[in-house]
């Protein structure tokens, strides 16, 4: 009877955590309707019925998938000609995630980016209590990432991304607000035009995990991010440019690539942030999630190193137009339902 009354409460709480995370307070689709038709196809992709929420889904298949010792690779990063070091959304979500990993599962995160947006992931990881170390160094050492950057252009990403997948042999691998190709191979921008030229082409790590039977998850906020493959119908009816594009190849701007959980949340770094909270609820644990204090810190170093609001493209202490103290607020949010859910337990 206890067991029961355990999972009526931890289902519950993945509910308060998704509930949170699509909070849409940035106002971005202008209707009502948007948000809510992408979540719920999320919702009904990542699990056979739509009964049980996105976060604890993808809580559960990490902990199920993801041994002690494992790799676990973390794909991140928009990087652009006047964002070199690319945007808050998406960093601060894949540090959260990898940091909540790594204490939940003994495991070793990899983050994986462009040079520039690689090194500007180094101090948000320090800042979150990760040792950044080397990969064999880290393998041995418990809360430490490997970072690497990867390759600019399509052919170089695929030879590098090959490499890596057979050197690491990940058991999960995760994308957090990372451009995601079309059907026709190439990246965009929300605005409708592509952004293929000078990135990484991280989508052939995800293509083969996926075809390997590695556990996939796809976080966004758009239907433009990698991972988002199965919400690609939907994309194209309800946003902007989604089924017809401004660039030339006329394919829209939903990616292409599927995930085997697909997050869809009002910014990125909320998605990653409620399968972390999630995580804790199941281990127990609120040390696993990050705190509003490290948030601020974490948003502090973006503006010192060039990391801007995606949104504005300014740098602001800020994550696509919402506040830092908003932020922080979903952050407190978040921390508030594992408190709540542990002590009942």
């Amino acid at each position: 009877m206890r067991e029961e009354e355990n999972e009526r409460l931890t289902r519950y709480a993945g509910e308060k955590l998704d509930h949170i995370m699509t909070c849409d307070v940035r106002l971005n689709f202008k209707t009502e309707k948007v948000l809510p038709a992408l979540y719920q196809r999320a919702r009904e992709a990542t699990n056979e019925s739509s009964q049980n929420s996105i976060t604890m889904t993808a809580a559960k298949k990490i902990i199920e998938r993801v041994s002690p010792g494992d790799i676990c690779i973390v794909l991140t990063g928009w990087k652009t000609p006047y964002r070199l070091y690319g945007e808050t959304d998406g960093h601060l979500g894949a540090v959260v995630l990898a940091r909540a990993i790594a204490k939940a599962c003994k495991a070793t995160p990899v983050l994986l980016a462009e040079d520039e947006i690689a090194n500007s992931l180094i101090p948000l990881c320090r800042i979150a209590g990760l040792n950044v170390l080397d990969l064999q160094t880290a393998k041995a050492t418990e809360s430490s990432v490997y970072i690497k950057g990867m390759p600019i252009g399509k052919k170089e990403s695929k030879e590098a991304s090959e490499n890596i997948f057979n050197e690491l042999s990940p058991s999960c691998v995760i994308s957090v607000e990372r451009p995601g190709r079309n059907e026709r191979g190439v990246h965009h921008y929300n605005r409708g035009e592509s952004c293929s030229d000078g990135i990484a082409y991280l989508d052939y790590i995800f293509e083969e995990a996926w075809r390997k039977g590695v556990l996939t998850i796809g976080i966004g906020d758009y239907g433009n991010e990698l991972g988002l493959g199965k919400l690609q119908d939907t994309v194209k009816k309800y946003i902007k440019y989604g089924s017809m594009c401004l660039c030339p190849c006329q394919g829209g701007i939903a990616a292409s690539d599927p995930a085997e959980v697909t997050v869809f949340s009002s910014t990125s770094n909320w998605g990653a942030f409620g399968i972390a909270a999630a995580l804790a609820i199941l281990r127990g644990d609120l040390n696993i999630f990050h705190s509003g204090e490290i948030e601020c810190e974490m948003l502090k170093n973006c503006v010192i190193n060039g990391v801007v609001d995606g949104a504005s493209n300014y740098p602001t202490r800020s994550v696509d137009t919402i506040s830092e103290e908003a932020d922080v607020g979903v952050v407190e949010l978040m921390r508030t339902v594992i408190q709540k859910t542990v002590r009942i337990k």
